[in-house]
């Protein structure tokens, strides 16, 4: 069962569906009443809203998707958001995974950047700002190469667009879904909260 809780899932799918019906047979599920508790302290922030207005939008071949996603939050101005749905195929791809870094703590290295025959299974993501109000899309994606191969980590600029990928967003209502810098962690983490 901790397998199954580890896992990171898009939202809402039938995996997250899965894997909450798991943690809530170890009372720790998320969406349903109870807390999760990490070595006695409480370790949840959180905040609750609606999905607003919802923009789709297909890029076309070529077009630097994380780039495109960027560009479409601030046309519409999305700095609170949420990726519902993303499907599409790649001829490059660029992202990072967890890594240990040289000063003992986690972090991301270098990006890892593949060319050629690339089917986009999944995007995960949220769409947050810094302290400035700065549009930072925090995305993970899952893709396959031509042997059916599945890869996955963290998005980075320079995922190409193949043929088209096509991406529906969600504006959120009455959360901030605001990033800040953790000391203790060395990196800007999520910190929602309600407006």
């Amino acid at each position: 069962m901790e397998d199954i809780t580890a896992t990171l899932h898009a939202h809402p799918t039938v995996g997250e569906a899965v894997r909450e019906a798991v943690m809530a047979a170890n009372k720790s599920a998320i969406h349903i009443p109870n807390k999760q508790i990490y070595g006695g302290n409480i370790m949840i922030e959180s905040a609750t809203g609606k999905i607003g207005n919802i923009v789709a939008m297909r890029m076309t071949r070529g077009t630097d998707v994380f780039a495109g996603i960027a560009e479409m939050c601030e046309k519409y101005q999305i700095k609170d958001g949420v990726i519902i749905s993303a499907l599409g195929s790649f001829r490059k791809v660029a992202f990072t995974t967890l890594i240990d870094l040289p000063n003992g703590k986690k972090g991301y290295g270098e990006p890892t950047v593949f060319e050629g025959n690339y089917e986009l299974v999944s995007l995960s993501g949220i769409i947050c700002h810094d302290t400035e109000g700065k549009i930072l899309p925090h995305i993970h994606m899952t893709f396959t190469d031509e042997e059916g191969n599945a890869y996955g980590g963290h998005m980075q600029p320079g995922c190409e667009a193949l043929i088209t990928t096509d991406i529906v967003i969600g504006l959120l209502t009455d959360i901030d879904m605001g990033r800040r810098f953790d000391e203790e962690l060395g990196i800007p983490v999520f910190a929602p909260k309600n407006k």
